[in-house]
């Protein structure tokens, strides 16, 4: 067997490569493995088991974004122990600011509004609360209006489209 810090070539210890290795113990569960050497360190400083077990989580990961995405405009920010989390805990950020302007979660049923109807605008004031189905038809109501105005301005010049 041998011991901490020994450097030998990988076709010498079972691996095609020539690259060297250095027989190392893992920081997290203290198994002992050959690791590829790089720049006199060992490229690993974890095994694959310890890496994989998520000790590079959330903010211990290089890749951590403060826990805030954004998907289809909308802002998301991770709070797992929220009633509403979805996927990953996360959570729109329309919804904890309107219920912190409220002092309380929203009801079933309701949903943030914006008004100006910019998705990332999620300023108090141009929040409001609505049943869900009211929301949908305000925005099928929105929507049919903005067709029939495109219809509207086509016909008066001269274009004339039926759909």
């Amino acid at each position: 067997m041998p011991n901490i810090g020994d450097i030998r070539r990988g076709k010498e210890v079972g691996f095609v490569s020539t690259t060297k290795f250095v027989w190392a113990a893992c920081v997290g569960c203290g198994k002992e493995r050959w690791v590829v050497l790089l720049h006199g360190q060992p490229k690993y400083k974890q095994c694959p088991s310890c890496a994989r077990q998520g000790k590079r989580q959330g903010d211990k990961n290089p890749s951590w974004k403060g826990g805030q995405i954004v998907h289809d405009g909308y802002v998301f920010i991770q709070k797992p122990s929220h009633p509403n989390a979805q996927w990953l805990g996360y959570v729109k950020r329309a919804r904890l600011v309107l219920e912190q302007k409220l002092g309380r979660y929203l009801l079933p049923g309701m949903i943030p509004h914006h008004i100006n109807s910019i998705r990332d605008d999620d300023r108090p004031e141009n929040l409001i609360e609505m049943l869900a189905y009211e929301h949908s038809l305000l925005h099928g109501r929105i929507a049919w209006e903005v067709h029939n105005d495109k219809l509207a301005m086509l016909a008066k010049e001269g274009n004339h489209a039926t759909s």
